[in-house]
């Protein structure tokens, strides 16, 4: 299903109200970041593909990408992705078989394997870097260019360690979300 035929049936975010309570919940920030992961990863799959490339899964799509970052062992990617390390090697095999990665002795423990871009995939990988610049661009036709702009400063902002969020906290936020307005 894609983003738009999702959006159709949850019917464009209506919120929920004490009037009616079988309306479908806001939408929280992190089902729309996720959504526009999966708009950008999408629109970059089918592109390779339209290109010849080969059809990957989410999955393995961030793997891809965290491989590109310098995060090689699946241990550490499967930590990355909070997922299992079987969970990884069954990516990773799947990456192997369509020709874009290949697992290599790890340099600093000969115990342990990398996994790295091979002659497929390096290319690839740069191809994708293009696209991914030209989806950017095309984010910022439909919804402007001060937007991307402003949501891309956003994102590259430190937002510090992750919050583990308590009942006192969600007191407090109440309050000061009651006082404060909008930074």
């Amino acid at each position: 299903m894609s983003i738009r035929e999702e959006d159709a049936v949850r019917g464009q975010g209506a919120t929920a109200t004490s009037a009616n309570p079988n309306s479908v919940p806001r939408t929280n920030l992190g089902q729309l970041i996720v959504r526009a992961f999966y708009w950008i990863d999408e629109g970059l799959q089918g592109s390779l593909q339209r290109r010849g490339g080969p059809e990957i899964t989410h999955s393995q799509s961030m793997i891809i990408m965290l491989i590109g970052e310098g995060i090689r062992r699946p241990s550490a990617i499967a930590e990355r992705l909070g997922v299992s390390r079987q969970a990884v090697h069954q990516a990773l095999k799947g990456l192997i078989e369509v020709d874009i990665v290949e697992l290599a002795p790890d340099p600093k423990d000969g115990r342990a394997k990398i996994a790295r871009l091979n002659k497929t995939g390096t290319p690839l990988h740069r191809q994708a870097r293009v696209i991914l610049e030209q989806l950017e661009d095309e984010l910022g036709r439909r919804i402007g260019k001060r937007k991307v702009a402003a949501l891309r400063q956003i994102l590259e902002q430190d937002w510090g360690d992750p919050l583990i969020v308590d009942e006192q906290l969600e007191s407090q936020q109440r309050v000061d979300n009651q006082r404060a307005p909008d930074r």
